[in-house]
């Protein structure tokens, strides 16, 4: 019998092995000097994880697999190898710990940061606040959700250039909540100074519009603007006093303000807005059935409405020119003469608060006023109406044009009006 050389017994024998998976990564049963440790066989090129970890039992070494398995589907092979080195380290049993006073997981958390991930992709991907203004601009311009006026489309250009210039930078995505409110209350005039409640709300108005044509175009999915609100006093309704009404009435009756007519006295004695009168044609107005049409196209509130013709408004238009294309464009040179003849201050349309005024004075009717002026009932009340007495409106309603030979008005004299204020109280 042959004896072993000392080389053959330094020869360490193989470990045996036996297979019981084949698929990646394959489970083997391997023999140790303490028994048999099923092991995982994870090697592969690109692989970062454990490279054979072994277990106790066969159900531990197949969960193993299984999971690897689904992973580098999932991940590719480096990153299930990462994920499975901070499940060995314990890293992960860590987070979990820390995330259960919250009562959250780790998908939540893998979650949670994944849509961070997503809104800042978003955000820096989303064009530019004055790009995106070029084309809200040419949107409009082109009349695809109906045509402007030239005056609504000049004060979108305006606004469509100041916003460019107060976001030179940012992207759309970018315009949050705080920004907005931020730039509202730090918004200065052209001239550098605090701008005043009335810009700061168009301000706020203007983008508001802006911002609801994104969502509409699919580039923005909300409007931070909606819990922006800009609270601006109420003024005091400003009117004509009957001693101001008849001033007007006696500048309008000299011959080189006849063009001013239509203007004023539709104004007066409709309260229809300056520039409604300015959209208004011959054909709007009726003087046999005794009312005046506001198309839609015409009206600011884009509703029609119709004014019922008073005698003394009938007798003011029944002497102007139906060849006139148009009855409320006076030339500006003669409207700033009419102003400077009348001696007091005539603000943008006076006319129409005090038409409202003298006609709820005499009336007392908030719903049939409101449907004249074109607005509610709370926005007539508030903004236009001022009580004056019975005998007053009633003189207002009586400054007819002056006759061929009268040298006062048809109606009631001022004399008489002080007498039936004394009468009434």
């Amino acid at each position: 019998m042959k004896l072993k050389s000392a080389k053959a017994k330094l020869k360490p024998k193989k470990a045996k092995t036996t297979t019981i998976r084949e698929d990646y990564p394959k489970v083997r049963i391997v023999k140790r000097r303490k028994g048999f440790a099923y092991q995982v066989d994870c090697r592969s090129k690109g692989w970062t994880g454990p490279a054979q970890p072994e277990f106790l039992t066969k159900k531990e070494a197949l969960d193993k697999a299984r999971e690897v398995a689904a992973l580098v589907d999932d991940k590719g092979l480096e990153g299930a190898g990462s994920y499975t080195s901070l499940l060995e380290n314990g890293e992960l049993a860590e987070f979990s710990k820390q995330l259960q006073p919250f009562g959250k997981t780790i998908a939540d958390a893998v979650a949670h940061y994944l849509e961070v991930l997503r809104s800042n992709q978003s955000v820096e991907t989303s064009p530019l606040v004055s790009e995106t203004l070029k084309r809200w601009v040419a949107y409009k311009e082109a009349g695809t959700d109906g045509v402007l006026r030239p005056r609504s489309l000049a004060t979108l250009r305006y606004w469509s250039q100041r916003l460019a210039k107060i976001y030179p930078t940012q992207r759309l995505q970018h315009l949050s909540y705080q920004l907005i409110r931020q730039t509202k209350d730090e918004l200065k005039t052209t001239e550098g100074k605090p701008a005043s409640t009335h810009l700061r709300k168009h301000f706020v108005g203007h983008l508001s519009q802006f911002l609801n044509w994104c969502i509409q175009q699919g580039l923005t999915d909300i409007n931070p603007t909606v819990r922006i609100k800009v609270k601006t006093p109420i003024p005091e309704a400003e009117f004509l006093n009957l001693a101001q009404c008849r001033q007007l009435v006696s500048v309008l009756n000299l011959p080189e303000f006849k063009p001013l007519v239509g203007l004023v006295s539709i104004g007066l004695f409709a309260g229809i807005r300056v520039a409604e009168i300015a959209r208004l044609h011959w054909s709007d107005i009726n003087l046999d059935q005794m009312h005046i049409s506001v198309v839609r196209k015409s009206a600011k509130t884009k509703r029609g409405r119709s004014i019922t013709i008073t005698p003394v408004l009938k007798s003011w238009l029944v002497n102007l020119d139906p060849s006139e294309p148009f009855i409320g464009t006076p030339p500006r040179r003669l409207v700033e003469r009419f102003k400077k003849e009348l001696g007091f201050s005539w603000s943008h349309n006076v006319m129409r608060h005090t038409f409202a005024t003298y006609w709820q004075s005499q009336n007392r009717d908030a719903a049939r006023l409101s449907a004249n002026l074109g607005n509610s009932e709370a926005t007539a009340s508030k903004h236009y109406v001022r009580m004056v007495s019975k005998a007053d409106a009633e003189q207002f309603w009586s400054l007819y044009p002056y006759s061929e030979t009268a040298t006062q008005f048809f109606g009631f004299t001022e004399q008489n009006s002080k007498s039936d204020e004394l009468a009434s109280e």
